[in-house]
This record gives structure tokens, sequence and C-alpha cells, in this order.
């Protein structure tokens, strides 16, 4: 591997967007970072529900009415 000059390191040129597209970027970015998070947050309540109506269901302290499979032959249909 050979080694490279300070001088040849300051000669290559790095294309910039302008402050407005970076600005842009950055607040898609932001965006898209804020939803992800949310969606996270989300994702671990509906888990933590979920995992709690499972085991109150599964432990009997919580029993499905017998309507309840009336209601979802109804909206089966």
């Amino acid at each position: 591997m050979r080694n490279i000059s300070q001088k040849a390191i300051k000669q290559i040129l790095i294309p910039v967007l302008p402050l407005e597209e970076q600005s842009l970027i950055v607040d898609s970015l932001i965006a898209l970072e804020s939803a992800a998070s949310k969606s996270g947050f989300s994702l671990a309540h509906l888990r933590a529900l979920r995992s709690n109506l499972l085991s109150a269901l599964l432990s009997g302290e919580h029993e499905i009415p017998e309507f309840y499979d009336a209601l979802l032959e109804e909206t089966a249909s």
C-alpha cells in the first residue's frame, strides 16, 4: 500500500450539496427517526398488551363471553 501525501489529499475535491438541500435532507431524516421511534414504542406497547391479555385469558382471570362467537360470525359474513 502506498502512502498518500497530504498535498494529494488536499487536492481532492469533495462535492457538497447546497445548504438548502442539506437542510431538507436533515429534516427528512429527523422525521423518519421520529416515526421509527414512535413505531418502536407502539410495537413494545402492543407486545406488552398482547402478553398481558394472553396471561389473563390463559389463567382464567378473564373469560370471553359466549356472545363473542355470534359477533364474530356476523362480522365474517
